[in-house]
C-alpha cells in the first residue's frame, strides 16, 4: 500500500492502533488501502478543504466488494462512504444501505421494471450523492411506467451529471423527479426529460 500526497502536505506510516494512513493537513491526498486491506479499513485524512476536494482510490479488487463492505473515507470523524456501481440492482441496494453517502455511477442505459418504493424506482430518504463517473453518461430511464426519482420528507440527494427520463407518474406530479416536504434536491449537470406527470 501506500499514499500519494498533491500540494503541500505530509503522509507518514501508520503507528501501533492508528488508522491505515493519517495525513496532516494535505490539501488533497490519494491513498491505496491496498487489496489485501479488511473491509473494515479505514483512511483518515485531516485537511481545512470541503470534502469534495479530497478523494480515495480503492484499488482493483476492493472496489468490487458489496456496498455494505464498502471501506470509508474518515474525514474530521465523519465517515464518507463511496462506492462504485454498474447495474440497477447494485444501484438501488446502494441508495437503501445507509452507510453510504455517494454512489458513483457507471456510464451506460439504467432502465427500472421495478419500484424501490411504491410508483418510484429510486427512493431517497436521507442524504445521499448520485454521480455519473463521467457527466452525461448515465440514462435512468423510468420505462414509462414509474417515477424516476422520488426524494422523501427529510431527504437530500445530490444528483450530478445524470440525464433522468422515461419516468412516469399516473396521480400527482414529478414524473422525473418528485420531492416531498421538507425533501431536497439539488442539481448539478442533470438533464430531466420526456417523462410525464
Amino acid at each position: 500500500t501506500g499514499a500519494t500526497t498533491l500540494g503541500t502536505g505530509l503522509t507518514q506510516p501508520p503507528a501501533s492502533g492508528q488508522h491505515p494512513w493519517v495525513g496532516h493537513r494535505a490539501p488533497v491526498v490519494r491513498a491505496s488501502l491496498g487489496s489485501h486491506a479488511p473491509p473494515s479499513s479505514s483512511l483518515l485524512v485531516q485537511t481545512d478543504l470541503p470534502l469534495s476536494m479530497v478523494t480515495a482510490s480503492i484499488p482493483t479488487g476492493t472496489a468490487t466488494r458489496p456496498p455494505s463492505e464498502v471501506a470509508p473515507l474518515v474525514l474530521h470523524g465523519r465517515h464518507l462512504n463511496e462506492v462504485s456501481v454498474s447495474t440497477v440492482a447494485e444501484l438501488t441496494a446502494a441508495v437503501g444501505n445507509s452507510a453510504i453517502d455517494k454512489i458513483l455511477v457507471a456510464a451506460g442505459t439504467y432502465t427500472f421494471t421495478a419500484d424501490m418504493c411504491s410508483g418510484s424506482a429510486i427512493c431517497i430518504d436521507r442524504a445521499v450523492t448520485i454521480e455519473a463517473q463521467v457527466s452525461g453518461s448515465v440514462v435512468l430511464d423510468g420505462n414509462g411506467g414509474r417515477r424516476v426519482f422520488e426524494i422523501k420528507p427529510g431527504g437530500t440527494a445530490g444528483l450530478v451529471g445524470l440525464n433522468i427520463t422515461g419516468g412516469s407518474a399516473y396521480y400527482d406530479g414529478g414524473g422525473g423527479v418528485f420531492v416531498g416536504s421538507n425533501g431536497v434536491a439539488n442539481f448539478e449537470g442533470c438533464n430531466i426529460h420526456d417523462n410525464t406527470a
